[in-house]
């Protein structure tokens, strides 16, 4: 992720973005039944006076909200040095956070 705009690749911050989102709303949902706005809601809310909400800032809310502090270092591995078998790793985060999902032909299948 850390060089998809210098290889052209813009729409794969997208694609980052919504894995990422998918997998704080179902830890939310988990937690309390939530869905990703109550994820979002307090961490906007917390970084509302500087108006920036940096990395560090949303992986510990992921932790605290998935109760899983192994996730972060995972998410920072994928952002900053990729993966050598993405699905793999996008399907252990989906299986670690709950969002329904099945693995066909090494791609992630929603379900």
């Amino acid at each position: 992720m850390a060089e998809a705009g210098e290889r052209g690749e813009h729409r794969a911050y997208y694609a980052c973005g919504a894995v990422f989102a998918m997998a704080a709303e179902a830890a939310q949902k988990r937690r309390d039944g939530g869905d990703w706005f109550d994820f979002l809601r307090p961490v906007l809310a917390a970084n509302r006076e500087d108006g920036v909400l940096s990395r560090a800032e949303w992986l510990d809310a992921l932790t605290r909200v998935s109760g899983d502090p192994s996730l972060a270092p995972i998410l920072d591995r994928m952002l900053d040095q990729g993966a050598a078998d993405p699905a793999a790793v996008i399907a252990d985060l989906f299986r670690r956070t709950g969002v329904p999902h099945r693995v066909e032909n090494g791609k992630i299948v929603l379900i």
